[in-house]
């Protein structure tokens, strides 16, 4: 089992088209639910000490309250983290899965859902970098984590993309617009909303605001 996972590591990281289409054939939502909770835990750990860190190198002067109770609250904020990815990351990823498999099949993908929720999920392997390089981070000069994180954001956001291809048969360009088109849609409808908004407040507004 561990050389199976292994080898799919591999062909995720290194052959990414190759991995992602295996992925799709023989996983499901649940290992792929599985591994990105996996993944989180393993980042949150990894980069507490770091997130600790940072939060106590701020400026609490202007807080209305004892910096010793606030900076034993702010010790408590990574295993809050911890707690959210555990408690509501399945939530989010299955919602997001949902989402991303609406988007693909209003643009003509023939696929089922369980096999995009277990792309996602392994498009999250890269993340598992972060381990050693909050290590490594401690004999840097500079905010190694930051850089870090950059990259394996948009490491894994082109992997998703790839899962998306290789799991409805898409174009790359294809692939794409069905990642970016429910954010583009909710842009589109809160444009919409406000400029609604606008337009019905606008009359009752001139009514109180003299003109000059």
């Amino acid at each position: 089992m561990i050389s199976k996972f292994l080898d799919d590591f591999y062909e995720i990281l290194f052959k990414p088209a190759q991995g992602m289409k295996k992925i799709s054939q023989e996983k499901n939502i649940w290992q792929g639910l599985l591994i990105y909770l996996i993944i989180s835990v393993i980042v949150s750990l990894s980069t507490s000490t770091y997130q600790l860190r940072s939060l106590l190198t701020q400026d609490f002067s202007g807080i209305p309250m004892p910096i010793e109770l606030t900076e034993s609250m702010l010790r408590f904020m990574p295993f809050i983290d911890l707690l959210f990815k555990v408690t509501f990351g399945a939530l989010l990823f299955l919602v997001w899965t949902a989402i991303l498999h609406l988007s693909a099949d209003v643009l003509g993908g023939e696929n089922r859902g369980y096999r995009l929720g277990a792309v996602l999920g392994y498009a999250q392997l890269p993340y598992i970098i972060m381990a050693p390089v909050s290590l490594l981070a401690r004999y840097v000069p500079f905010d190694f984590i930051s850089v870090a994180s950059i990259i394996l954001f948009f490491w894994t956001l082109i992997l998703r993309i790839i899962g998306l291809r290789e799991t409805y048969n898409f174009s790359t360009p294809w692939s794409i617009l069905c990642y970016f088109l429910p954010a583009a849609v909710l842009m589109l409808a809160v444009i919409i909303f406000l400029i609604i908004t606008g337009a019905f407040f606008l009359p009752l507004v001139s009514e109180f605001v003299p003109l000059q």
